[in-house]
C-alpha cells in the first residue's frame, strides 16, 4: 500500500555508519528494489539508517517507527513508539501491524517498506543524500552476490615478455 506524501514524514535520518552499511552484514542495512523509469528497470538501494524515525498517520492516528540495532549490530530492529510494550520487532511490517492491531483490533496489514517511506520519492532522496557508494546485488538463478565496496591497488604489475605473450 502506498501512502500520500502528507501522511508520511521522515522525522530523522541520522548518518550512514560504515560498520553497518559497508560490512559483513550490510545486506541487512539496505533495502533493494527495482524502479521503472521511462520503460527501463533499474535497481536502487536505500539505506536503513540507525536511529531513523518515520511518522505515519493511519486511521487518524499517528505512529512513529524508530530503527534501532539488534544484538551486535547484525540487523536493524524496529520499534513503534506508540506500542505499549515498546518491543523491538524484526521487521517494520511487524512493528506497525502489531501496534495498529493493538489500537484498532483489526487484521489490517501494512507494508514495512511503505511505512518507512521507501516508495516516497522525497524520503528516498533524503536517505540517499550523503551516500558515496551504492551497494549493488548481482543475482544469477538463486545465487545473489552483494558488492559493498570496490578497491584498487597502487601496486604495479610487472610482466615478463614470456608472460605477456601467453596472455594474448
Amino acid at each position: 500500500m502506498s501512502f500520500k506524501n502528507q501522511k508520511i514524514q521522515l522525522l530523522s535520518a541520522d548518518n550512514l555508519i560504515p560498520e553497518l552499511h559497508y560490512s559483513l552484514y550490510a545486506i541487512n542495512w539496505w533495502f533493494f528494489t527495482n524502479k521503472k523509469n521511462h520503460g527501463d528497470e533499474k535497481q536502487i538501494c536505500i539505506p536503513i539508517r540507525l536511529n531513523m524515525k518515520v511518522q505515519i498517520e493511519l486511521n487518524k492516528t499517528k505512529f512513529i517507527v524508530h530503527i534501532v540495532s539488534t544484538e551486535d549490530n547484525i540487523k536493524p530492529g524496529y520499534i513503534c513508539e506508540s506500542d505499549n510494550t515498546s518491543r523491538i520487532y524484526l521487521t517494520a511490517s511487524e512493528a506497525i501491524n502489531e501496534t495498529y492491531n493493538q489500537f484498532f483490533n483489526t487484521g489490517t496489514r501494512y507494508s514495512g517498506p511503505s511505512i518507512l517511506g521507501f516508495d516516497n520519492e522525497n524520503i528516498i532522496q533524503e536517505l540517499l543524500f550523503d551516500v558515496l557508494f551504492y551497494p549493488f546485488k548481482i543475482t544469477i538463478d538463486k545465487l545473489s552476490i552483494l558488492v559493498i565496496k570496490l578497491n584498487f591497488s597502487n601496486n604495479n604489475i610487472h610482466w615478463s615478455n614470456e608472460q605477456k605473450s601467453e596472455s594474448y
